[in-house]
């Protein structure tokens, strides 16, 4: 997003390219950039603010719709699946409906045979 696509106010619209060669560092394997030092670190300060505003979004709507999570991750233990209006009743706080269950009846077997 912010190296293929310019996709960030503070980096700009620039592409920055990938050098095919992976560099070695203290915390790991890492992409070499054909770049300036100064705009590979604005780089990695970037995308670090982006995961980072990400991350605290998603734990955030977590928290916020914890209810509703657990909800949700109970009827999946006892039902196994849920449908699209299970899951909207859910959301909704509405109780489920009960399941119908499907009776299975004998198999027809062979008819009798007839005296003759």
């Amino acid at each position: 997003m912010v190296t293929q696509f310019g996709m960030s106010e503070t980096v700009g619209p620039i592409a920055v390219i990938e050098h095919p060669e992976l560099a070695l560092s203290g915390q790991g394997v890492v992409p070499r950039y054909e770049v300036s030092q100064h705009t590979a670190e604005l780089v990695d300060r970037e995308v670090r603010r982006i995961v980072d505003e990400a991350y605290t979004r998603a734990t955030g709507l977590i928290r916020a719709n914890r209810a509703t999570l657990d909800a949700l991750a109970t009827a999946l233990l006892e039902r196994e699946t849920l449908e699209r209006a299970d899951v909207e009743a859910i959301v909704a706080g509405t109780p489920l409906a009960p399941r119908a269950v499907a009776v299975e009846q004998p198999a027809a077997g062979p008819a009798p045979a007839r005296a003759a």
